[in-house]
């Protein structure tokens, strides 16, 4: 058995899995948004108390390493790094895009689709990036505006069936009636599931990230809001 903690933290849900080979166990998800830094632990805590495991049970923890919310994504690292330093264990480290399109593909029968991947960023924003359903990258992850000309690129760079999913594929459905491939997968969330499969295959494959100097992947810099007084 190899028994992986699987965090992610970088969108307004807080979410925690335990899976075993890959395979969900259990998973705690938090949909009441942005409360990571008080909630995170006690998830943690809740899934181990049901599973009956304890910490020490568990071979590695593996976070969505982003992009998205900074704080959230700070937040979930700072958790799984303190984690792995007390129990010397690795730490393995999922780009949340990636999660997300492998989530997209097992739901899609479409061997042959194209997968792009959506984290809402604000105002017309999105993060993405390119799959197929072999979770192959076709396009690095992105910072990308949403408009007619988005839509311009995929009809000249792809000629599958194109799918968008996740938490910013929302912003694709005022415009997905002017290309006939485009599909939009509703309802796939940044949750820690997304990573289990993948977070496991890279157990297998030792492809850990060093504990001292990791960092999430942010794409973009730290925007904050400026109170009017």
């Amino acid at each position: 058995m190899a028994f992986i903690l699987n965090i992610d933290t970088s969108s307004p849900v807080c979410s925690v899995c335990l899976s075993d080979q890959g395979r969900v166990v259990l998973e705690n998800n938090d949909f009441s948004g942005n409360k990571h830094a008080s909630i995170l632990n006690t998830l943690i805590f809740d899934l181990l108390a049901r599973s009956q495991l304890r910490l020490s049970d568990v071979s590695a923890i593996a976070i969505s390493s982003g992009p998205g919310s900074y704080t959230g994504l700070r937040i979930g690292a700072s958790v799984a790094k303190g984690i792995c330093y007390g129990l010397g264990i690795p730490l393995i480290a999922i780009p949340t895009l990636m999660g997300i399109a492998s989530q997209m593909s097992a739901i899609s029968a479409d061997v042959t689709g194209i997968f792009v991947p959506m984290i809402d960023a604000r105002r017309e924003d999105v993060y993405m990036a390119v799959y197929d359903h072999g979770a192959k990258i076709l396009q690095k992850d992105s910072f990308v505006t949403i408009d007619v000309n988005l839509f311009d690129t995929f009809l000249r760079l792809y000629d599958s069936n194109i799918y968008f999913g996740g938490p910013g594929s929302y912003k694709m459905i005022k415009f997905s009636s002017n290309i006939k491939f485009g599909t939009i997968i509703e309802n796939i969330q940044c949750v820690s599931s997304n990573i289990s499969s993948l977070s496991y295959e890279s157990f297998i494959k030792k492809e850990f990230v060093d504990l001292t100097y990791y960092e999430p992947f942010y794409l973009k810099e730290f925007e904050g809001r400026m109170k009017i007084k």
